[in-house]
């Protein structure tokens, strides 16, 4: 191997292609990766933003460093201007290659999508706008709050039995060793997995750390998650109307009991594929029929597992 402006150049080794759009201001930074190796080729400005222009920039820089054979997949953010079987970027890059890549569409992305889907499922409160008027109430309870005054799964009129105890169990054993061996990248997915053991009732120290209510903006899906479960251990100390209680806690119990594990799992690529058909088995007994309907995006972006291209 030998550099190129201080790059490594890769002869003959299979790698992914990375194109990820920062939309503000429509760059796209351009990665290779393959076994023991990940190289930023470039950060260039795709004026548009479109389809056509993420492709063109993102072969212009894999041309820029002889990389064209090497590339066997693509991964991608999950937006219509990359997935679109027409005129997406992935689309045009594949064509231009002259032959099928693997399409691994963004794992962090695709769980978001999800979320989104179930949350609006189960609460009925559409997503656009800059937040969500339950959350902004919440905050600003926050510091009124009694922290050790919570509601665990275990403690709701209504227990969960059969398949969902079964996976409360399971769940509970998965959270408390992810947390020993601190896998976790980031302190926020460190406290969505805090919060998802203390509802399911498998906390087993005396006193338990609440962080500060934060961000409320659409952008961190990871947050609404968060605040769904938060909402759903203070709900005695709030006065929220049934409905909407009902549906947070339909989305914390996806959350506590499902999610988590497939949220905190993508950080490990290889596993993609099989998480996403360990979720579509997991959620085919799930008994709530409005989660299931949220479920459907996972299965427009499983390019790993079936195939969607053309």
């Amino acid at each position: 191997m030998e550099t190129k402006s201080g790059i490594w150049l890769l002869e003959k080794v299979p790698s992914v292609a990375h194109g990820s759009i920062k939309t503000l201001e429509d760059i796209v930074s351009v990665l290779v990766t393959g076994k023991d190796f990940e190289h930023l080729l470039g950060v260039p400005v795709a004026l548009k933003g479109t389809g056509e222009q993420t492709a063109e920039v993102v072969i212009r820089e894999v041309d820029r460093f002889g990389l064209r054979d090497n590339i066997i997949g693509l991964s991608f953010d999950t937006t219509a201007s990359n997935t679109g079987l027409i005129q997406g970027a992935c689309t045009r890059i594949q064509r231009k290659f002259g032959r099928t890549l693997l399409w691994l569409a963004c794992r962090h992305h695709t769980n978001e999508l999800i979320l989104k889907g179930v949350f609006e499922e189960c609460c009925g409160i559409p997503s656009s706008g800059p937040d969500i008027q339950i959350f902004r109430k919440f905050h600003s309870l926050w510091v009124s709050l009694d922290k050790k005054s919570y509601t665990t799964m275990l403690d709701e009129e209504s227990p969960v039995q059969g398949f969902l105890e079964e996976q409360r169990v399971k769940m509970v054993n998965y959270i408390q060793n992810v947390l020993k061996d601190g896998s976790h990248p980031r302190e926020d997915y460190e406290e969505l997995l805090q919060l998802s053991l203390l509802y399911l009732g498998g906390w087993s120290e005396n006193d338990f750390s609440f962080r500060i209510a934060g961000a409320l903006h659409q952008a961190r899906w990871m947050a609404k998650a968060i605040y769904a479960i938060k909402i759903v251990l203070f709900t005695k100390q709030l006065n929220i109307p049934q409905r909407e209680l009902k549906g947070m806690k339909r989305v914390a119990h996806f959350v506590s009991l499902v999610y988590v594990c497939f949220w905190h799992e993508p950080i490990v690529s290889r596993w993609a594929s099989k998480n996403d058909l360990d979720m579509l088995q997991l959620m085919s007994t799930y008994p709530d029929a409005d989660v299931k309907k949220g479920l459907s995006q996972l299965l427009r972006y499983t390019f790993g597992i079936c195939q969607k291209q053309t």
